[in-house]
């Protein structure tokens, strides 16, 4: 009688600890995070001449904050070198720094338009922001100025211009 008494206790426990485990949750909690990124590559400077001769590098730093599953902001800086030409006289190609600065939206498509899951392999993004940027040190085109017409756009001090981000990733 002992022994039925153990083996019924043992039977009434183990059905209490699969009864419990049948309650735990299976849905995944999003806590927000930190993230930042470096990046390095090339980049083409819009001109009138060959593709391959105003590519030029590029690094780039990023620090975002993913708030919500959808809803993140990140903010990035890049810089290094643009390249430059007048097509009327493509041998003078020249080469100037450039800065720029940006604050963009981030959502997350995936988790949009469908549960959270936090391991991912792939998350296609949208991003919306607004950025700053600055053209300086531009001596190589100031050498060759003279020899120019009067309307070729050779900036001679650093520019700041405004720019609109949109773009998947």
């Amino acid at each position: 009688m002992k022994i039925k008494n153990v083996f019924l206790s043992c039977l009434m426990l183990c059905g209490a600890l699969t009864a419990s485990a049948q309650e735990a949750k299976t849905e995944y909690v999003h806590n927000p995070y930190w993230y930042i990124q470096l990046q390095g590559g090339a980049q083409y400077t819009l001109g009138e001449i060959a593709f391959k001769d105003l590519i030029s590098p590029n690094v780039q730093v990023t620090v975002g904050r993913q708030f919500t599953p959808v809803f993140g902001l990140r903010a990035e800086a890049s810089a290094w070198e643009g390249k430059g030409a007048l097509p009327q006289y493509a041998q003078d190609l020249y080469k100037f720094n450039f800065g720029q600065l940006n604050l963009d939206a981030v959502f997350d498509l995936c988790n949009l338009f469908g549960k959270y899951k936090y391991n991912r392999a792939i998350n296609p993004y949208l991003f919306a922001g607004i950025g700053l940027n600055t053209r300086f040190n531009n001596d190589e085109a100031q050498a060759i100025k003279a020899d120019f017409p009067q309307n070729n756009w050779l900036w001679d001090s650093p520019v700041l211009s405004f720019c609109g981000r949109f773009g998947l990733g």
